[in-house]
């Protein structure tokens, strides 16, 4: 089994920042339902991560119809992506919101049904059957469930899933792979000090912890996320804010300022050193909706 991983690292931040600040924050699946219902969705991205577009080859090694699992795949356009080349996909998400939105917005007519092997879940599948995802919780599957896989593409579980349960992940993870396996693996690495997650800090240590017993460990990319001004700005974030903190802006004011135009994408830098990217502001209907820029790392 081979697992690849691509990792975004700036060199800002230091791969082995304490991990003390998070590795007892647990979020509840009702969060993660909650954030699909109302639509506080940043992670999710319009087009094929290009991560996996640069990298599939070597996921891929000259095999057709590899079949795919995407753990916690949310309504990744990814899966479509690598149906259309030929291959199959099985993935898993917890929300029904967010997989039968994957199918309208792909247009893809598909079949619902109950598991009985798993109380509760369902499994939606396209009517061609190229794709199948099981709304449940990953942890209730199994590889006689699910079958073994030729490849999987985890761009963004490893991160979300609570760290205190890793080693439990990882264990479904390796026993989902099928002998000639590879495993494209997305991770993420900032100061955990400053932001409680998700997405959660993955160390190269972590990493190698996980897998390195049963799996071959590759880096394949590792890039700094940030620009140079990006980087100026993190280095002036710990000014003090004295001078500005009892400033107050009323709605009003903001009204004011934007009643010229409805911008749908600004950004600029918060204190605590991440670069806030505001998707949407629309200041009539009193709609905000925040996306981080995380840092990141790519692994096969």
């Amino acid at each position: 089994m081979k697992f690849c991983v691509n990792c975004l690292t700036p060199d800002l931040y230091s791969s082995h920042c304490s991990m003390s600040a998070q590795e007892n924050r647990v979020m509840d699946l009702t969060e993660w339902l909650d954030r699909w219902q109302e639509e506080r969705i940043h992670f999710h991205q319009l087009h094929v991560h290009n991560m996996l577009e640069s990298n599939i080859e070597k996921v891929l090694c000259g095999r057709k119809g590899v079949r795919f699992f995407f753990p916690l795949c949310g309504k990744a356009v990814d899966m479509k992506w690598l149906a259309d080349m030929g291959h199959s996909v099985v993935g898993v998400e917890i929300s029904e919101k967010a997989i039968k939105q994957f199918f309208e917005e792909q247009k893809l007519s598909y079949s619902e049904e109950s598991v009985p092997e798993i109380p509760t879940a369902k499994l939606f599948e396209s009517s061609d059957g190229k794709i199948s995802i099981y709304q449940c919780d990953v942890y209730k599957l199994c590889s006689t469930i699910t079958g073994q896989f030729g490849g999987i593409w985890d761009r963004g579980s490893l991160v979300a899933i609570n760290p205190c349960d890793r080693q439990r992940y990882s264990t479904l993870i390796m026993s989902l792979m099928d002998k000639d396996c590879r495993y494209l693996l997305d991770t993420v690495q900032y100061n955990p000090e400053l932001h409680k997650g998700p997405p959660f800090f993955v160390s190269d240590e972590d990493v190698k912890n996980l897998y390195g017993k049963t799996c071959d460990i590759h880096l394949l990319d590792s890039a700094d996320a940030l620009t140079d001004r990006q980087k100026a700005d993190l280095d002036s974030s710990h000014c003090s804010m004295s001078a500005q903190e009892n400033r107050v802006m009323d709605l009003t004011e903001w009204e004011d300022g934007w009643q010229e135009e409805k911008p749908t994408s600004i950004s600029f830098t918060w204190t605590s050193g991440w670069k806030v990217t505001l998707k949407k502001l629309y200041v009539d209907e009193r709609e905000f909706d925040f996306s981080f820029l995380s840092v990141g790392k790519l692994w096969t």
